[in-house]
């Protein structure tokens, strides 16, 4: 196991810099609804693989103090919080639905029924393994709600 969770997304649009989707915290509320914090990281595209990140490059450019102020403004790690709280989700996947749509569940009680072999786990799986295969299905599930 690691200890870093991050998934790859799609590159940036507008700049073709490489982007990844890197875990920062998960919040658990006294009431259990639960609060996910991850941020867009971007790198540098070094021949369609991943480079140096983009913040750390910005430091070598030849470029003026202005510049890379504007630079560093530009690809600044983006932090998105995602939580359970007045979500509804579909019950086998996670993704949120209408709650009209027959199976709809609040996404509280998703997360806290899912089966551990729905997050490709066995019988035999620790709570690390169980955690961080969690982790990375929302940021998964996120990745394909926010189309990031």
């Amino acid at each position: 196991m690691t200890d870093f969770i991050e998934i790859e997304i799609r590159d940036d649009p507008v700049t073709g810099k490489k982007r990844k989707l890197e875990h920062r915290q998960l919040r658990i509320l006294k009431n259990l609804e639960m609060i996910h914090d991850v941020e867009i990281v971007f790198y540098e595209n070094v021949e369609g693989n991943y480079g140096e990140k983009t913040l750390t490059a910005i430091n070598t450019l030849p470029i003026t103090e202005d510049q890379r102020k504007r630079q560093r403004e530009t690809f600044k790690n983006i932090i998105i919080s995602v939580g359970t709280h007045g979500t509804i989700v579909n019950a086998e996947t996670g993704e949120p639905v209408s709650p009209e749509i027959e199976g709809a569940i609040k996404d509280l009680y998703f997360w806290q029924n899912i089966p551990i072999s729905t997050l490709g786990l066995d019988g035999t799986a620790n709570l690390e393994d169980v955690v961080y295969s969690a982790m990375r299905m929302s940021m998964e599930i996120m990745n394909a709600r926010e189309r990031l």
